[in-house]
């Protein structure tokens, strides 16, 4: 896992929770997508941003974790080789 700076992320897609308490202290967050595949790429990549602590599961797999390494004028992203936790059919 490395840390990156991008100069570039107009094409980045943000996401958050619908919850009501957004912002509160001791706030915890899950955020879940699955996705199919017909092949397993040669690598794949998970990218993330965040204002905080995270930890980053692919199928049952801890790929990474991190913290925030953010300045508004310079936005940063943690990277994970997820490549290995990937299989065809239903991803978690």
């Amino acid at each position: 896992m490395n840390n990156t700076t991008s100069d570039n992320m107009q094409l980045t897609q943000w996401i958050w929770s619908d919850q009501a308490k957004i912002n509160q202290p001791n706030q915890y967050v899950e955020f879940r997508q699955e996705f199919e595949l017909t092949d397993i790429p040669r690598q794949a990549f998970l990218r993330i941003s965040v204002d905080t602590n995270f930890v980053a599961w692919v199928n049952s797999h801890r790929s990474g974790c991190g913290q925030f390494g953010d300045f508004p004028e310079k936005r940063t992203f943690s990277q994970m080789d997820i490549t290995r936790s990937l299989k065809t059919g239903k991803n978690v």
